[in-house]
């Protein structure tokens, strides 16, 4: 039907775009959906990450947030974000429920979720040509239960969230 289209067979190599990350996002308080969650390996430095799809709710922006595992702070911050989603992550202690195994179980329940987050800029000592982009998972704006009927208790205090760690993206 196209027959000019058969011309860049051979060569088709669809490159994956990547999402802008948090630093296009003025910081403020948004509403987010995450539409991906994958658990992936860095290219350049092969670091193990979760990296999120998030739908900014209202505005339809797509943006890319990341969960770094490089410390036990890290997984921490990660695991509070994960409790206030809906996931039973205080109850995720092995031998029964180690955080490897619920960790990759509850990656693929992610899509779909609704939350309030908060996105702060900090600054960089290091290298102030890269501010922290930081976002805090504050509430889960769904009244639905989350895995297994579990719903997370309402924050004593709000704002604990990915970019406690002060991550450079």
């Amino acid at each position: 039907m196209f027959d000019e289209l058969k011309q860049f067979d051979a060569d088709f190599k669809p490159e994956p775009r990547n999402l802008p990350g948090l630093g296009s996002l003025p910081d403020g308080d948004y509403d987010f959906e995450v539409v991906s969650a994958v658990l992936e390996r860095t290219e350049k430095t092969k670091d193990l990450i979760l990296r999120l799809g998030l739908k900014v709710i209202g505005t339809g922006g797509l943006i890319e947030n990341a969960y770094f595992f490089r410390n036990q702070q890290a997984v921490d911050i990660l695991g509070s974000d994960l409790c206030t989603l809906g996931f039973d992550t205080l109850d995720w202690k092995p031998p029964a429920r180690p955080f490897s195994q619920e960790l990759v179980q509850a990656v693929p329940k992610l899509p779909g979720r609704k939350f309030r987050g908060k996105k702060v800029t900090k600054p960089n000592d290091r290298d102030p040509a890269k501010p922290f982009h930081n976002l805090y998972v504050n509430s889960l704006l769904s009244s639905a239960p989350g895995p297994g009927g579990y719903s997370p208790p309402a924050p004593a205090t709000a704002g604990y969230g990915a970019g406690d760690a002060d991550i450079p993206f």
